[in-house]
């Protein structure tokens, strides 16, 4: 194999840089990298956790006392 003896240039002589997205939520939902993406999963999971242990606590909550009303039997 023949190693590459020169970089792709404009017509200015400057290198051509691959546009990226470097910074941004975009960049976070996009990426493709695994570590990136091993976080989100842990953020996530987390965020799922919180949730249903604050739902948790409205159930016990309203299941504390006889008659409580807390939660409407509509929701």
């Amino acid at each position: 194999m023949a190693a590459p003896t020169h970089a792709a240039t404009s017509g200015a002589g400057k290198l051509l840089v691959r546009p990226t997205w470097t910074k941004g939520v975009l960049s976070w939902v996009t990426t493709v990298d695994h570590k990136r993406l091993g976080l989100l999963y842990i953020m996530s999971a987390f965020m799922f956790m919180a949730v249903a242990s604050v739902e948790a606590f409205i159930m016990r909550l309203q299941l504390m006392r006889p008659e409580q009303q807390l939660v409407s039997p509509d929701t």
